[in-house]
């Protein structure tokens, strides 16, 4: 549960908002619909269909599992969530019968373990902001046959994009040297989009925010130094070629774990509803403002 059933809701809302509104303003209004943002990267593909191309500026929003929180977990001036790329590395090995002649296999999990263990020992040496996580999504078919196939499929992040290359080097070299180690084969599917960093822009995030406060919408006090978000979304990409803002808001009073039945069962409860509304409000009299 990520309360993604909110965001249609609450952008759409806005944007009906300012429609109402439109007879005395000028410019245009675009609302767009931008489908898998969990690791499909929707918006990615419609940037380069062109679809943002004559869009100046960009407001969004998205649940948040704390109380209302603007851009991200952090104050309005420090506010990022982490470029992002997955992998999957597919090794192929070779079956034997792991009893009578495991001399003859090449065991293609071993490849997948190896694997993980090289990113573990690297860890102490990442940034803090890095993230790496994987799962093993085939191990094999039988304890007593040697996997002659085996996949993980990782996803690695960072604050700093460039910085991010170079993790993608290091973890690619890795699963390179697995498959030496093995004599197993590495076949690497092409990578998915790669997520941005979310650029912060303070002069929106003020302008939501005061407009918050008019509809007398909580608001998380600023804290200075606070972290951001480790979570990644292609609004980033958008954040990268125009003015962009995504407010965040609440779905409990409580924090609640993000991708969980928790967060599921608090995104259909009363006050998210009220949250998305009262979201829409803020974001379409933002949007008027600028207008």
């Amino acid at each position: 549960g990520c309360g993604h059933n909110l965001i249609a809701i609450s952008n759409l809302g806005a944007g009906l908002g300012v429609q109402a509104a439109m007879a005395n303003l000028p410019g245009r209004l675009v609302v767009l619909g931008t489908p898998a943002e969990e690791g499909g990267g929707g918006k990615n593909r419609m940037i380069d269909a062109g679809v943002f191309d004559d869009v100046d500026i960009s407001l969004s929003s998205h649940p948040s599992s704390n109380l209302t929180v603007f851009g991200t977990e952090a104050a309005i001036d420090e506010t990022w969530s982490l470029a992002m790329v997955r992998y999957r590395f597919d090794f192929y090995g070779k079956a034997a019968h792991a009893a009578v002649a495991p001399e003859a296999g090449i065991n293609a999990l071993n490849a997948v373990i190896h694997t993980f263990n090289g990113i573990d020992s690297m860890r102490q040496h990442l940034r803090p902001d890095t993230r790496i996580h994987g799962i093993i999504t085939d191990g094999g078919t039988a304890p007593n046959v040697v996997p002659e196939f085996a996949s993980a499929d990782f996803i690695l992040r960072s604050r700093d994009r460039v910085y991010l290359n170079e993790i993608v080097q290091k973890v690619v070299a890795i699963a390179n040297g697995a498959a030496m180690m093995t004599g197993a084969r590495l076949e690497m599917p092409t990578p998915n989009v790669m997520y941005e960093d979310v650029r912060p822009n303070t002069t929106l995030a003020r302008a939501v925010e005061s407009n918050a406060h008019a509809i007398s919408m909580k608001v998380d006090p600023l804290i200075p130094g606070r972290g951001g978000s480790g979570a990644s979304t292609d609004f980033g990409n958008v954040s990268h070629r125009m003015p962009s803002f995504a407010m965040r808001f609440a779905v409990a009073e409580e924090p609640v774990p993000g991708h969980s039945r928790l967060l599921t069962a608090a995104a259909k409860s009363p006050l998210a509803q009220e949250s998305a509304i009262n979201t829409a409000k803020a974001l379409a009299i933002t949007a008027c403002d600028l207008l």
